[in-house]
C-alpha cells in the first residue's frame, strides 16, 4: 500500500486548493468536453466543459499593476476551465436551444462535432453555495453568443469609447 514520506504528508496536510474566479466579462471559450449523467435530483443533465481562449475585456482589468487594486495576471485569463450545467428537462430546454445557437448548430447536432469550437460567454461571479468550494467565489456563465458577433461588439463597444477619449481638436 503506499504510504507518503513524513515530509510529503506535512506538504499535503498543509495544501490549499488556489481558486480563482474569473473577472466579470466577455470570453471566448472552447468546448473541451460535453458529457450527459444526472443531476442531484435524478434528472438527466449534460456537463460542458469550456476553456478561456480569450478575455475580451483585458482592457478593463488591472493587469499591469501587481501591486494596485484587483490586479489580474493576464495568463489566467486563458485557459481557464468552467463548466456549465444544463439540466433537461421541459422547462429548461430554451437553456440547450441558447448554447446550440452560439455553436450556430442544429439542435440534432452532436455534441461531439461541436468539441474545439468556440463560442463566446458573459460570466459573472457568485459565492459557491455547496460542495467542497462552498463559501468560495466562483464564475457563472450567463450568456452565450456566437463568437464573431460578440468579437464584433466588443471591437465596436472600444472603439467608440476611444473616439470618445479623444481631444477635440
Amino acid at each position: 500500500m503506499p504510504k507518503l514520506n513524513a515530509t510529503k504528508a506535512k506538504e499535503v496536510a498543509a495544501a490549499t486548493r488556489d481558486v480563482f474566479a474569473l473577472p466579470e466579462g466577455r470570453y471566448i471559450v472552447k468546448l473541451t468536453d460535453c458529457s450527459s449523467g444526472n443531476s442531484k435530483s435524478g434528472k438527466p443533465m449534460w456537463t460542458w466543459i469550456f476553456r478561456t481562449v480569450e478575455a475580451l475585456d483585458i482592457d478593463d482589468y488591472n493587469t499591469t499593476d501587481p501591486e494596485g487594486d484587483e490586479y489580474v495576471d493576464p495568463e489566467k485569463l486563458v485557459n481557464h476551465e468552467l463548466r456549465y450545467f444544463s439540466v433537461i428537462q421541459d422547462n429548461t430546454l430554451w437553456d440547450l436551444a441558447r448554447i446550440f445557437a452560439a455553436f450556430d448548430a442544429d439542435t440534432d447536432t452532436d455534441t461531439e462535432e461541436l468539441v474545439n469550437e468556440e463560442i463566446g460567454i458573459t460570466v459573472s461571479r457568485a459565492i459557491i453555495g455547496a460542495g467542497k468550494l462552498k463559501g468560495q467565489t466562483g464564475n457563472e456563465i450567463n450568456e452565450f453568443h456566437l463568437a464573431t458577433d460578440l468579437r464584433s461588439e466588443v471591437a465596436t463597444q472600444y472603439s467608440d469609447t476611444k473616439k470618445d477619449d479623444d481631444p477635440d481638436f
